[in-house]
């Protein structure tokens, strides 16, 4: 079954327990298949009571359509505390937090900063950074993205 069908089978039920899908995916784990949903609350948390009452509410929705014709694992999860920022939305639900920043070209010599998210309009986005011994605010364009993800700060 092609993912797309798989998203709009679950759809109405991640609104109604109001969290969003983050990644749906199958991955292959030596000859086990595994059906992966990563989910969160709308703030960006997530927990694991949350997780499991979702797996099993998916798991009968996948189960009583009979569509799935294959022996594979659900997985319901969260996104992770190192999440790669995958568009627009997850990139301004990240603003105030410390993210990593890698760049196809170099900003203030590098490749690779890692600061505050100030502020991302969908062009173009300021990151702060601690350079030596003070803060400095770099700018940064869509297009000069290779990756963004969350960073942990410790």
């Amino acid at each position: 079954m092609e993912l797309r069908n798989i998203e709009n089978l679950i759809s109405p039920l991640l609104l109604e327990e109001k969290v969003r899908l983050v990644e749906l995916k199958w991955i292959t784990d030596q000859k086990t298949r595994i059906l992966q949903i990563a989910i969160m609350h709308p703030d960006g948390s997530m927990d694991l009571e949350t997780c499991s009452r979702v797996s099993e509410k998916i798991s009968e929705i996948l189960d009583t359509t009979d569509l799935l014709n294959i022996d594979y694992y659900l997985e319901v999860c969260s996104p992770g505390a190192e999440r790669v920022l995958k568009n627009s939305e997850d990139i301004q639900m990240s603003i105030g937090g410390n993210v990593h920043l890698t760049l196809i070209h170099p900003i203030e010599k590098s490749l690779e900063h890692e600061g505050i998210l100030i502020d991302y309009d969908g062009t173009k986005g300021h990151l702060e950074i601690s350079h030596k011994t003070r803060k400095k605010i770099i700018e940064f364009t869509a297009d000069n993205i290779l990756k963004l993800r969350l960073a942990v700060k410790l």
